[in-house]
């Protein structure tokens, strides 16, 4: 029984041995690992890089267009600010946009079936964001604007914006807290002043985009280079 005993404290031993063994060579590993890792992030190729940081996954950190929504509701024009809006499909032209199920403007484009998206400039900034402060259920929100109606007949557009747009729905998504509409683009509606050549021109419309973080409203920067075009000087020459 004695000599069991002591193979089994021999065991016991070098298990403890073999298991100190090991945490000690993680424990260079992970420090080489470290500095390995520190060094990368210092220096590559002699230029000094900052390393990256964590933070808030909550946020979506990209500009984002503010527009103002149209539609009827309870038989009377009515609009909305909203700025979680994009293009999905060319062929058939298909914009997509998530707002909550609660929302007033929202309850009209279901039961209308057709809905408008004006494009504000920086001198509807505060109209604007009274329409994203204020329900159209308990203020008529109207009164902001001088109202017209285009091709589709009884779809509210707002004249003081550089561009305004008709939509159809084309389909709606039911998600957990929020519905996404799909809106099929009918017609669109500028004046000639924002026009350069025949196009839309950004500086003459001056739109406004949104950001959060911070929440805020931006004038569209410096016009930094021509899309599908810069990238050809890193294309193999033939």
């Amino acid at each position: 029984m004695s000599g069991s005993a002591d193979r089994r404290s021999s065991v016991r031993q070098s298990s403890t041995n073999l298991t100190t063994i090991c945490f000690s060579v993680c424990m260079r590993q992970a420090r080489f690992r470290t500095a390995w890792c520190g060094a990368l992030n210092t220096q590559r190729s002699g230029i000094p890089i900052m390393s990256k940081i964590e933070i808030d996954n909550g946020i979506a950190p990209f500009p984002k267009p503010a527009v103002l929504v149209g539609a009827i509701v309870d038989g009377k024009p009515n609009f909305m600010n909203l700025a979680w809006l994009t293009r999905i499909s060319f062929k058939p032209h298909l914009w997509l946009f998530s707002v909550a199920k609660d929302r007033y403007t929202a309850k009209g484009i279901r039961e209308q079936g057709k809905f408008s998206i004006n494009i504000p400039d920086r001198d509807l900034v505060v109209e604007l964001d009274y329409c994203g402060i204020t329900s159209g259920a308990k203020e008529d929100k109207s009164k902001l604007f001088t109202t017209f109606y285009g091709e589709l007949g009884d779809v509210p557009m707002i004249k003081e914006c550089p561009v305004c747009i008709e939509l159809t729905v084309f389909d709606v998504l039911e998600m957990v807290e929020r519905l996404l509409i799909v809106g099929e683009v009918k017609h669109i509606y500028t004046e000639e002043r924002f026009l350069t050549d025949g196009k839309l021109d950004q500086e003459k419309i001056g739109q406004l985009a949104y950001t959060q973080p911070p929440s805020a409203y931006w004038l569209l920067g410096e016009r930094v280079a021509e899309a599908f075009s810069v990238g050809k000087k890193l294309c193999p020459e033939d």
